[in-house]
């Protein structure tokens, strides 16, 4: 082989494995499912350091939602599951990763810790419609949720509003998932106080969250 052969059979193969690394890349990226407001540089972030860490978001019930870099030399990034298009409500799990590195520090609710939660999860469809109404679970947990309550950390005036989703009404023995009404002021993340769980087919309180006065 000449050295004319030998130098296009070294470019060919260059392009071929350049190809080959962008197509696995871009189809990794896409097993991602990542929420509206993600910038496409902020996909990319994410998609090398959960690469670079083996984290696997391949589950197409996995929505991560937000990232974050901060001040304190981490990236942060959360993420939801949903079960049937409804949101588990296991808290907002996350990811942390130091910048230097790029590799995980810790991790609240592990990918995996959140898979195997909703892996429990086995609701007919006949119990995902709610009986109780957004209003009325509103209205139940609203003299619970005190204005008081609610001022240290939100506006007054702030209404709150009712989330659909599945909750798990059991104890650390023997897991219960139910549909449940989340009330608790707007934006609010599951875990933040206040909150109140109410049972979406009975209107019973299953779980209150709530500040300390």
């Amino acid at each position: 082989m000449n050295k004319k052969a030998l130098f296009l059979f070294l470019i060919i193969l260059i392009i071929v494995i350049i190809t080959g690394f962008f197509l696995c890349f871009n189809k990794a990226q896409n097993h991602i499912n990542f929420a509206r407001n993600i910038t496409a540089q902020q996909k990319l972030r994410i998609n090398e350091l959960f690469s670079k860490n083996h984290i696997d978001f391949s589950n197409k019930n996995f929505i991560v939602t937000n990232y974050y870099s901060m001040d304190t030399g981490q990236d942060l990034v959360t993420y939801k599951i949903y079960y049937k298009k409804l949101p588990v409500f296991a808290g907002e799990p996350e990811v942390d990763f130091d910048q230097k590195t790029d590799l995980m520090i810790y991790s609240i609710n592990s990918p995996k810790a959140y898979l195997d939660t909703y892996n429990k999860i086995n609701i007919v469809d006949s119990d995902l419609v709610p009986k109780i109404s957004e209003q009325k679970a509103i209205e139940t947990a609203e003299p619970i949720i005190t204005l008081k309550r609610i001022e240290r950390d939100f506006p007054r005036g702030t209404k709150l509003e009712a989330i659909l989703g599945i909750h798990d009404a059991g104890n650390q023995e023997k897991s219960n998932f139910i549909l449940t009404w989340r009330v608790a002021p707007p934006n609010s993340l599951v875990g933040d106080v206040p909150e109140i769980y109410i049972d979406a087919l009975t209107g019973n309180i299953e779980e209150e969250h709530l500040s300390d006065l």
